[in-house]
């Protein structure tokens, strides 16, 4: 560019400036604000309209919630002369307070064990490791190690006469053995 070129760039004023940096109804977030600024292109009112709908949707949440209690309560009386034998996944809110439930679970109680041991197989994986303890000191290799293995279990590894137990829980959640069906 020449220098006389310079001379023919259009020359903004200040009062074109401040005519461009005014508010024109918008917001515009103040950097001494301590909160979240609100989005350049909303207006008061848009902003307020959103919290409004914030705050509606945050009501409809709690109803139904309120609702899903209403449904649980209802289903809880409707259940109730009738006892249960539940399997895994069962809600025992939703069958009410003084309940007869027993839960069927694949395993018989083991006498100094805690049930949280029983569940989540610590006792097998242990039983399991004995098992294999006891082929290996008798003598099992490689090519004998299954057939010593499936004493008490199937061609698949499913125990041949598993036990089955009805277990009752407590105030506090915890099962406790009630019989072997």
């Amino acid at each position: 560019m020449s220098e006389s070129d310079h001379h023919q760039e259009p020359h903004v004023s200040g009062q074109d400036l401040r005519a461009a940096l005014a508010t024109s109804g918008r917001s515009r977030p103040n950097p001494l604000m301590t909160e979240p600024a609100p989005a350049w292109e909303w207006t008061t009112d848009e902003q307020v309209e959103v919290e409004e709908l914030r705050e509606a949707a945050a009501r409809l949440e709690e109803k139904v919630e309120d609702l899903r209690d209403v449904a649980a309560d209802a289903r809880a009386r409707e259940l109730a002369p009738l006892p249960v034998i539940a399997f895994d996944g069962i809600r025992p809110r939703e069958l009410g307070p003084d309940r007869h439930l027993l839960i069927a679970l694949p395993f018989a109680p083991i006498p100094h064990i805690a049930f949280e041991y029983q569940v989540y197989g610590a006792e097998r994986a242990r039983h399991g490791a004995q098992l294999l303890a006891d082929a290996i000191r008798a003598g099992a290799d490689r090519r004998t190690m299954p057939a010593a293995l499936r004493d008490g279990f199937d061609e698949h590894g499913d125990p041949v006469d598993p036990s089955v137990w009805l277990w009752r829980p407590d105030p506090d959640g915890a099962l406790r053995p009630d019989r072997a069906i």
